[in-house]
């Protein structure tokens, strides 16, 4: 005779198993809706701001930081008015 834990573990596993391709589908399908919305809100910047604006907006996304203390709409020091 098995044990109680035992069984629901093999139960969640076997539960796990099987819905594991329509977890994976479901995650694609949010990236993918993720990227669209990261893409049309670079466009929209772009339109306002002009490509390098939109240029810096897509670093930050990246998790690519400005050098420190750098502005990086204008690359201007921060408060010094002076270019880097």
């Amino acid at each position: 005779m098995a044990s109680l834990n035992g069984e629901i573990r093999s139960a969640i596993a076997e539960y796990i198993t099987s819905h594991k391709d329509k977890v994976r589908e479901k995650a694609e399908e949010a990236l993918a809706e993720i990227e669209r919305e990261a893409e049309a809100k670079r466009a929209a910047i772009a339109a306002l701001f002009g490509e390098a604006c939109a240029d810096a907006a897509s670093h930050m996304e990246s998790g690519v930081a400005p050098s420190p203390g750098v502005d990086p709409m204008n690359r201007r020091l921060a408060g010094t008015g002076k270019a880097s």
